[in-house]
């Protein structure tokens, strides 16, 4: 899948106008802050149900 679409990035880029480019720049952005909260809460909220399960 990672393959493929690095492939596809290619030909998107070319055939995309600037300004299109920096929309699918920022929605990959916030795609990828979302990501990352969602990590970061599940792993905060692992962490706390551990300890208090271990209390």
């Amino acid at each position: 899948m990672t393959g493929l679409t690095l492939y596809a990035s290619g030909h998107v880029t070319r055939r995309v106008s600037p300004a299109t480019a920096a929309v699918l720049e920022k929605i990959a952005g916030i795609l990828l802050v979302a990501i990352a909260a969602t990590l970061l809460a599940s792993g905060g909220t692992r962490l706390v149900t551990d300890v208090l399960d271990s209390l």
